[in-house]
């Protein structure tokens, strides 16, 4: 019975899934230590300039980073169920030639943007220039989408789980130190910079190791022809994936900016403790179950397997939403309790928009299987409408509510877009999800 529950393709994302949550837990905990020592060794002013600075960079690299990975596993696995090395191997030249086209605009940005930019988020002018040197950073957080999509395509979701643990665990290591030593703003910049390289430097070695083992990258250097558009249709893919994700980011990570540009640099650090404790229930989904069942998705979708795409998706998301609800009623009976105990009675004011955030998160992890859904059949212009029309319902309702709820404003807000962009894409999937055709 246990191994043919472990072969049943429902099972499947679950079991990659499982693999990286190690990591990712691991992560969990060790990204909430090293905030609540930020927090509480900076104070809630300079803790929020941190957060501005690295929402900033980060949130930028989400928007502008191609979502090369998606692609890398679309087009790798016909690659490889070929045994066609050199198709895949002109689509990794691309997908890295847009990873570092990106990068390289990313920076520019930072460079000659940052400083409108920080007056529009009220990041202080004295760390406009540490700002700029910790938007170097940019390129390390843009050149991981490929090598991220080699690892899922190859299975090696423990070299993924591995990664993840390397950032939390230097930023943990430093922020201890400066803790005890009296570290200020500028030196945490320090130590969330060499963090967010070194974890991706580690990751694009294992990536490229992986490949070398498998003979996989032998006259990767011969030219190759159609090396601009290796895959028919692959541009309009990757676009829409990409102004997709952008849209998605405008209202899962401009909270955080819009917090600090209406209410203060402390408001932004309360908002982003409410957005560390709401993670728990937000990021199992973004980031282990879709990466772990787009996969398998695609595989059902070639296969034209209707029935046993709706039994993965349907025993996924109650089993995972079963499990996020008894998260959620954690939080809510202890959420309180567990700020001010972890990051301080300064931070109290967290609690309420968090609870926001978290039944957003709840909403998302039980509709986690439609974006992967939608993206594996080529439906990416669904993807994009919902994302469009969720970003302007999010920054509305953003800039109305928050001069009379505050930071409880942003959060339903966000609850807002969630609610509005998963009503979108459950009608756009519902013919893939309850008919037997494509």
């Amino acid at each position: 019975m246990r191994a043919a529950r472990a072969s049943a393709p429902w099972f499947k994302p679950l079991r990659s899934a499982s693999i990286v949550s190690v990591g990712k837990l691991a992560q969990a905990v060790m990204s909430l230590a090293f905030v609540a020592l930020a927090a509480r060794a900076l104070g809630m002013e300079a803790f929020g300039v941190l957060s501005l600075i690295h929402g900033l960079v980060f949130g930028l690299s989400q928007i502008i980073r191609f979502q090369t990975w998606q692609a890398v596993i679309r087009y790798g696995a016909d690659a490889l169920e070929t045994d066609d090395p050199v198709r895949l191997q002109r689509l990794l030249k691309f997908t890295t030639l847009l990873d570092a086209l990106a990068a390289l605009f990313g920076v520019s940005i930072i460079m000659i943007l940052i400083g409108t930019a920080g007056d529009l988020f009220a990041v202080p002018v004295g760390f406009h220039d540490e700002a700029r040197l910790y938007g170097l950073s940019i390129i390390a957080m843009v050149m991981v989408s490929t090598p991220l999509g080699v690892l899922r395509l190859l299975d090696r979701f423990d070299l993924i789980a591995l990664q993840t643990t390397i950032a939390p665990a230097i930023r943990l290591a430093g922020t201890l130190y400066l803790f005890f030593t009296g570290g200020g703003l500028v030196a945490f910049l320090v130590v969330w910079f060499v963090a967010a390289v070194a974890s991706r430097l580690v990751l694009l070695w294992m990536a490229w190791n992986q490949l070398a083992k498998r003979g996989l990258l032998n006259q990767i250097g011969r030219s190759h022809d159609r090396q601009l558009a290796p895959e028919e249709g692959i541009w309009r893919f990757i676009l829409s994936l990409n102004i997709s994700r952008g849209l998605f980011v405008s209202h899962a990570q401009i909270g955080l900016l819009l917090a600090g540009a209406l209410l203060g640099p402390a408001a932004a650090g309360v908002f982003r403790i409410a957005q560390q404790f709401s993670d728990i229930l937000i990021k199992p989904a973004s980031k282990l179950l879709i990466p772990a069942i787009y996969p398998e998705l695609a595989k059902l979708q070639s296969d034209s397997n209707h029935e046993r795409r709706r039994s993965m998706m349907l025993r996924t998301s109650l089993l995972v939403g079963g499990i996020a609800a008894g998260v959620f009623a954690v939080l809510f009976a202890f959420g309180q309790r567990l700020i001010t105990t972890f990051v301080g009675v300064d931070y109290a004011g967290a609690y309420e928009p968090m609870l926001w955030l978290a039944v957003g998160g709840l909403v998302s992890v039980v509709a986690f299987p439609l974006e992967p859904l939608l993206s594996s059949t080529g439906r990416t212009k669904q993807i994009v409408f919902a994302q469009f029309l969720a970003t302007i319902l999010y920054l509305t309702l953003a800039v109305i509510l928050v001069d009379s709820k505050g930071l409880s404003g942003v959060a339903m807000a966000t609850l807002g877009a969630v609610i509005s962009s998963t009503g979108v894409l459950a009608l756009s999937a519902s013919d893939l999800i309850f008919k037997r055709t494509r």
